[in-house]
């Protein structure tokens, strides 16, 4: 029976460890290089390392002058992994309670734009949960009227309507109305008969 040899030197496995976590992609370091990224003009921001001082403190010795890069709160990447509930907002961030952070499936953030009506409050005029309820809250006499002209399939004004624009599920005879109502228009404008191109 043959033996194995259990010991191997430090130096064998580091290097096989540094070659398992190897870039695919080719890193080129110049002379020049640290000169640039100071300047600003070096590469994409993503291929300047973090620098270890300024991510363990928050500070630098170095300042403008270190090469790396000293990402501000804004710019440091937000991960949502397959976060699936971006509607609902997490009742536990709401008290400060999370313990998930960034891998919560709820919203951190109180972004009414992303979230949905509560639809009993909408019927009702109340809410059973109160301040704890996971949806907007949306008074009758705030919401903007709807615009009929989007209704009937285009408003003129666009984003600058100050009604209401609403997607509506499709209904194959209102959308040929529509369309009538659209070609009666094109006729009336142009004095011609067919489809304006």
């Amino acid at each position: 029976m043959a033996s194995v040899a259990t010991d191997s030197t430090p130096g064998a496995v580091e290097s096989i460890a540094k070659t398992n976590n190897a870039s695919p992609y080719p890193t080129y370091n110049f002379s020049f290089t640290p000169f640039l990224r100071s300047n600003g003009v070096a590469a994409l921001a993503s291929t300047v390392p973090v620098c270890p001082e300024y991510a363990a403190t928050g500070h630098c010795p170095r300042g403008r002058r270190c090469a790396d890069r000293h990402p501000t709160p804004s710019q440091q990447p937000q991960h949502h992994y397959g976060r699936q509930n971006d509607n609902y907002v997490c009742k536990h961030w709401l008290k400060g309670l999370c313990k998930k952070g960034d891998a919560c499936d709820y919203l951190h953030e109180y972004n009414l734009r992303k979230m949905s009506e509560c639809q009993f409050y909408n019927q009702n005029g109340y809410c059973q949960n109160g301040d704890e309820c996971l949806y907007v809250h949306v008074k009758e006499g705030s919401k903007l009227p709807l615009c009929e002209d989007y209704n009937k399939g285009f408003c003129e004004k666009g984003p600058r309507c100050g009604k209401r624009h609403t997607d509506r599920t499709a209904n194959l005879e209102s959308t040929s109305e529509v369309v009538d109502q659209q070609a009666t228009r094109v006729v009336k404008l142009t004095g011609e008969t067919g489809w304006q191109i």
